[in-house]
């Protein structure tokens, strides 16, 4: 387990983990979260949540879940001041009938925000600011 700690607008959030993926500039991740906010028209994102279609049967024809978005924008931020994005499965037991994988949040992390990332022993590990 992971613990991570990050400050966002001056607000912290403390929460474990079991695995952590920080997008940096040039990732595969990192273009596909900003090919997703510009999918969703979001110029500056703070978060967004995106559940995947997911079907009973393998022809597709009997939805589970319909695509989802829910999307935060970042308020008095720029595009181009983002250094990081946390990239996570979304919650499992917030969608109970979103199998494993099904859906991915991105976290955006700009310029004064802070993230640190320590492991089971307590030593830092990731640090982004």
């Amino acid at each position: 387990m992971f613990t991570v700690k990050q400050i966002i607008n001056n607000a912290t959030s403390l929460y474990e983990v079991k695995a952590v993926n920080i997008a940096r500039p040039g990732s595969e991740q990192w273009k596909q979260a900003f090919e997703l906010a510009d999918k969703l028209d979001i110029a500056v994102p703070d978060t967004i949540e995106w559940v995947f279609p997911t079907y009973k049967d393998e022809g597709m024809t009997q939805p589970i879940v319909e695509e989802q978005h829910l999307s935060v924008d970042r308020q008095g931020g720029k595009r181009d001041e983002c250094i990081a994005i946390i990239c996570s499965d979304l919650n499992c037991e917030a969608f109970p009938d979103l199998p494993t994988g099904g859906g991915i949040g991105y976290q955006f992390l700009y310029r004064g925000d802070q993230l640190y990332v320590t492991n089971s022993h307590g030593a830092t590990i990731e640090t982004v600011k």
